[in-house]
């Protein structure tokens, strides 16, 4: 395998592009290829990006976006980091349109550089231009950087379900190749372009006539089809096309290091109807990050909520039933022939409590959820979850219920959820405040409920990243730990 070092002076010499290296350590900027004076105002210095503006290289406009592409090359961001814009190689030459194109490498310690290359596309700019920023792949309209432009996705999206009848079952896939760009990242501008239509070609190759395909992101696209008489056929479909794609990898064994070319796809399958057009999208985008994020598969259906519950006072929806079912399954299931003692039914429902809790967080995409019970005139947590991303954050600063019982209980609403959308918003004097201390959760909501045999309860669903703005469907949530919670407190009596 060659060095990457290597692999960009090839590609140098081969497309005539700028290849470049950012070392991380030294904060110093060198590239491979001398046919310009971008080495007199860059190489070696650490504030190349700032010279080759002062040195009027860089086109006025396109200013902010080159300082937002080097300020990523600087702190060696992970993934691809892409971007054009107006640069001149002479101060004697016109300005002309660039693609940079960069990866960060990392080692056993961390980010070391980035290497990237910069490309001449202006021939392709200008006949963007003369197209309306647009030109024809696969019978699809895509941006020079190969990316669908959003308006067009959107009108796309419009024709494709007004040419088909109401009722005809529609899907939108979204097709996702995390090793895409790394590939891409080593290949000539030609044998990138080569392999983008080849990749088009086969995900089409296993669906109907009439589906499209536009690319989305960096090693993203999307499809949208129609007709399948049933999910069954549609699953053969994006199987057989994820086949292929892996099929294609195989001719990039070397770029991927003999790894295989993992492919994933998220799935919205629902009836043609008023306003599907405006949902399809962003479900199946729903799907595949849900799948990726909880590491559960390579394919994965877009699971609509019950659109018939409403209100927290309404029963569970089919979602949240399927999750206590299978909690009570799992508690009656493994029920030992012989009666425990208390001590270890209670640490065997505890268990139980606590994937009910990771399986309501991840359902909803809480960044936590916790437990509360009351014993002996006092709080202390019982059971919880918590996203990995929040195990940074100290113990003391999140939220957790804990103390005495008359002061716990004067905080928190039992039977209606006491809901805070973004705790930044209010002062720490207010009644928000009380709640929150020197907490760092950003919006949480919490309820308190008493189950049948006596036993006082308190969870509390919290966000930690960001401010949210709760709806009724995930405060049905709260119905699905009462019910299970409820019920495992009766099974401990029973015993």
């Amino acid at each position: 395998m060659k060095e990457a070092g290597d692999i960009f002076r090839e590609v140098a010499q081969a497309a005539g592009d700028i290849v470049f290296r950012y070392d991380l350590k030294t904060k110093k900027f060198m590239q491979y290829s001398d046919k310009s004076e971008l080495s007199k105002y860059g190489s070696w210095l650490q504030d190349f990006d700032f010279a080759m503006v002062n040195a009027n290289m860089i086109y006025r406009e396109d200013i902010d976006d080159f300082f937002k592409l080097t300020a990523e090359i600087k702190r060696g961001a992970a993934g691809t980091i892409e971007g054009i814009f107006r640069m001149r190689l002479h101060v004697s030459a016109d300005y002309r349109w660039y693609r940079l194109v960069a990866r960060t490498k990392c080692d056993s310690t961390g980010a070391v550089e980035v290497l990237g290359r910069v490309t001449d596309i202006h021939n392709y700019m200008i006949k963007a231009e003369e197209k309306r920023h647009t030109y024809e792949i696969m019978g699809h309209k895509i941006d020079v950087r190969g990316f669908s432009e959003p308006a067009h996705i959107k009108n796309d999206i419009v024709r494709f379900v007004k040419k088909h009848r109401a009722d005809t079952m529609l899907a939108c896939i979204l097709v996702d190749i995390p090793e895409y760009d790394n590939i891409v990242c080593v290949l000539s501008r030609a044998k990138s372009e080569e392999l983008l239509i080849s990749l088009l070609r086969r995900i089409k190759s296993c669906f109907p006539h009439g589906t499209f395909v536009c690319k989305v992101g960096v090693h993203r696209f999307a499809l949208f089809s129609g007709g399948f008489a049933g999910a069954n056929e549609l699953l053969e479909s994006v199987t057989g096309s994820m086949k292929e794609i892996a099929s294609l990898g195989r001719q990039y064994e070397e770029q991927l290091s003999d790894r295989p070319l993992d492919v994933y796809a998220g799935i919205d399958f629902e009836s043609n109807h008023d306003g599907i057009e405006n949902v399809i999208y962003e479900r199946a985008t729903a799907a595949l990050e849900n799948m990726q994020r909880e590491k559960t598969g390579k394919i994965s259906f877009y699971k609509k909520l019950d659109e018939d519950v409403t209100g927290y006072e309404a029963a569970s929806s089919e979602q949240e039933d399927m999750i206590a079912e299978y909690i009570i399954e799992l508690l009656e299931d493994e029920e030992p022939d012989e009666i425990p003692d208390k001590g270890e039914v209670k640490a065997h429902v505890k268990a139980c409590i606590h994937i009910l809790l990771e399986k309501v967080a991840i359902r909803y995409g809480f960044d936590r959820v916790s437990m509360s019970i009351c014993t002996d005139g006092g709080y202390e947590r019982y059971a919880q979850w918590s996203d990995a991303q929040l195990s940074d954050i100290p113990e003391g600063c999140l939220l957790n219920i804990e103390g005495n019982q008359k002061m716990i209980e004067s905080k928190v609403n039992f039977w209606e959820p006491y809901i805070v959308n973004d705790v930044y918003s209010y002062p720490d004097s207010s009644e928000y405040g009380r709640m929150v201390g020197l907490s760092s959760v950003r919006s949480f909501a919490q309820a308190g409920f008493e189950c049948t045999d006596g036993v006082r309860v308190i969870v509390s669903f919290e966000f930690y990243r960001k401010p949210h703005v709760w709806n009724a469907d995930e405060i049905n949530a709260f119905n699905t730990v009462k019910q299970v919670a409820d019920f495992c407190a009766r099974y401990i009596e029973e015993h």
